[in-house]
């Protein structure tokens, strides 16, 4: 009997011990690096919520399409990353999507970067962003020039711009611009 009380003392007192182990864990492992994603993710708290309003793109040389834009923007994945959802819709037919977008903002901890990943229609991409207090920027190379995508939310609005680059990124020139206010 005292046999089996003591193995069952032992094994109890190794079971706490372990247990106690995997509860602190160091600020490198990955219940810091969580840590450290989410603090990073905060600072975009300023985009979260439902955003309405309309833009303008240009679909081509002299095609300007007008739309009403929706943006759904919420935290996921207990707070690690952010998904930015949108659905721009033609201002003259709403049945005809003329802007649709998702996206996936997140932090990797090892590199200490943000990661943009936004989905068009047959096309996806991953790029590093560069992250400001109310604002935000990414852009992309293409073999017929530069991309560039600003965001500022300073004055409580999202306002958007996106512009193109022939020659580099010398001269900009603008193909999108939206401004949308919270709604939720």
């Amino acid at each position: 009997m005292i046999g089996k009380f003591l193995t069952i003392a032992v094994l109890a007192g190794a079971f706490a011990a372990s247990a106690q182990q995997t509860t602190q864990r160091p600020a490198t492992g990955p219940d810091g690096q969580i840590t450290e994603q989410r603090a990073a993710i905060s600072r975009l708290d300023f985009m979260l919520g439902t955003w309405t309003g309309s833009g303008w793109m240009m679909r081509g040389p002299g095609q300007r399409a007008e739309f009403n834009q929706t943006e759904v923007v919420q935290k996921k994945l207990d707070g690690t990353l952010i998904t930015i959802d949108g659905d721009g819709r033609d201002k003259s037919n709403p049945d005809r999507i003329i802007h649709n977008a998702f996206a996936v903002f997140t932090y990797v901890p090892e590199t200490k970067q943000y990661r943009f990943q936004p989905y068009l229609p047959g096309h996806q991409l991953d790029v590093s962003p560069t992250v400001s207090d109310h604002s935000w920027t990414w852009g992309f190379d293409a073999p017929y020039g530069k991309t560039r995508f600003t965001l500022d939310f300073a004055d409580g609005s999202w306002h958007e711009i996106g512009e193109f680059s022939r020659d580099s990124g010398q001269t900009w020139a603008k193909n999108f611009e939206m401004t949308l206010t919270k709604a939720k």
